[in-house]
């Protein structure tokens, strides 16, 4: 296996993980009503679905086959999934990247028992899979215990609501079927045009789908307002860095990197760079205790065990 894919997976660290965790949290989320977030959302995918469609056009592989409307539906599950995690993380940026967990380890297991990639897993990876399956569920439970014990106080801001779980749990479970897609469409050698244009439109069309339901003034006024307010300059580089994210991704499966060494690395980037934005930069962790803290580092633990023991063969 080339050597090559350290680079997009270096880029991928880097760009998304890290500063893109940031500009969710500070830019994007960072609004008072889900109506602000669905224009958002719609806007991000509006940009996108051009972008890859221009792409595609330029390719020459704009394809309205039975592949492209495959890869469409998922695309649907996909923003569905993009919004869970904005959800999710508008509560709390680092317990959400606790929860990629979630989605990872869904793609791996399915890339072991589809993709008969299993030859790459090792004691390292399995261990790190253990801990950070114990770290999501005990965090889970620390965080109910805490509520039972202060939700006579009237003080909320030292546990996550149940809103929390359910929108993390959402876009893990869908994102762990969707990356899994992914590489299968790659190893299938489908076109980056092909792949980026369903999936987007598909995306757009959630995105759109919301937009209707949450229309005020009629869905003619709603898409005025929606690209007219402000939003416009932050969604623009929003889709630019989702559409570098998953060009990066296919990219590295393109690469013919198998799931179970390159998800492993994702895993650990996307679970660690994110929490530490969310604990030292929005001051996350001061509202943890003792236990919340232990169980970050045990999460730190099993992820550097995941992404360091892969086995490329």
């Amino acid at each position: 296996m080339s050597a090559l894919w350290l680079l997009p997976v270096g880029l991928r660290l880097l760009l998304i993980n890290t500063f893109f965790s940031w500009f969710l949290k500070e830019k994007i989320v960072n609004v008072k009503e889900d109506k602000q977030l669905i224009q958002r959302l719609f806007l991000q995918y509006l940009f996108c679905s051009i972008f890859a469609i221009l792409l595609a056009i330029y390719l020459g592989q704009l394809n309205f086959n039975l592949m492209f409307l495959t890869i469409f539906i998922v695309g649907i599950f996909n923003g569905y999934g993009c919004y869970s995690q904005w959800k999710a993380t508008q509560f709390n940026l680092s317990a959400m990247a606790l929860f990629t967990f979630v989605d990872d380890a869904i793609a791996i297991c399915l890339g072991y028992y589809i993709l008969k990639e299993g030859k790459h897993i090792n004691t390292g990876v399995a261990s790190g899979l253990i801990i950070c399956a114990l770290v999501v569920i005990l965090f889970s439970l620390n965080n109910y215990w805490k509520k039972r014990i202060i939700e006579n106080t009237g003080d909320k801001t030292r546990y996550l609501p149940y809103q929390f779980f359910f929108y993390a749990l959402s876009f893990g479970i869908i994102w762990g079927f969707a990356e899994f897609a992914e590489a299968y469409f790659a190893f299938n050698a489908v076109g980056v045009g092909t792949f980026l244009s369903g999936w987007y439109c598909g995306s757009f069309a959630t995105a759109f789908t919301f937009l209707l339901f949450k229309k005020s003034g009629g869905i003619i006024n709603e898409v005025k307002e929606t690209i007219t307010n402000n939003s416009i300059p932050i969604m623009l580089i929003a889709s630019i860095l989702i559409m570098l994210n998953i060009w990066l991704t296919y990219w590295i499966f393109q690469l013919q990197t198998p799931m179970v060494v390159a998800v492993p690395i994702f895993f650990a980037s996307a679970m660690i760079m994110p929490a530490l934005v969310g604990i030292f930069i929005f001051k996350e962790g001061e509202g943890y205790d003792k236990k919340d803290r232990l169980l970050f580092f045990a999460a730190a633990v099993g992820a550097l065990l995941i992404g360091l023991n892969f086995t490329p063969k």
